[in-house]
This record gives C-alpha cells, sequence and structure tokens, in this order.
C-alpha cells in the first residue's frame, strides 16, 4: 500500500507523537544566554568600571526601581509607533494613487 502525505513517521512525531519539553535547539539557546550573562558579569566585576558598563544585577536593580516610569515610556513609545505607521500609510497610498493616475 502507499503511503498516504503526513502519515509518514516524521508526521506522527509532529502530530501525534510525544512531545519533547526541550529541544537541541532550545538547550543552546538558553545556554548561549547564561554564557552571555557569565561573561558580562565576568567583564563589569574585574576588568570594566561599572561606571561604564554596569553589571547584570545593577541592571536588574534599576529596571526593578523603574517600573512605572518604563510602563509610561513604553506607552509613549508605541504611540509614536503606531501614528508613524498611520503617517507613512497614508502618504504611501496618496502617492500610490497619485502615481497611478500619471500614466
Amino acid at each position: 500500500m502507499a503511503e498516504t502525505p503526513g502519515n509518514d513517521e516524521q508526521g506522527r512525531k509532529q502530530k501525534g507523537g510525544p512531545k519533547r519539553i526541550l529541544t537541541a535547539e532550545a538547550i543552546v539557546s538558553i545556554l548561549t544566554v547564561l554564557l552571555v550573562l557569565v561573561i558580562w558579569y565576568y567583564f563589569t566585576d574585574s576588568l570594566i568600571p561599572k561606571l561604564f558598563f554596569p553589571s547584570p544585577m545593577d541592571t536588574v536593580l534599576v529596571v526593578g526601581r523603574m517600573e512605572g516610569v518604563l510602563v509610561e515610556y513604553f506607552i509613549a513609545t508605541m504611540y509614536r509607533v503606531v501614528v508613524g505607521m498611520l503617517a507613512g500609510a497614508i502618504l504611501g497610498v496618496i502617492c500610490g494613487i497619485a502615481m497611478s493616475w500619471n500614466k
């Protein structure tokens, strides 16, 4: 009998087979982030003054203190992004219509 598409072993693994909690890509991603944090901490603790390059812990503490301000700045930034996208879309449509009239 011929196999139907999607009925091969790979398809069964993806659809109904056991799901792996951590794939190799996920493990590599997590280890990469941890390695970057360790290197960051090492450089700020020994080689680079904290005045110029703060440690990860200092960064987390400052972000924790700025929670309300960050939300306010995030909303202001998203407002600017949406207004800019709308202005660009409107100008793009107007230019497109003008170009189609000028044949």
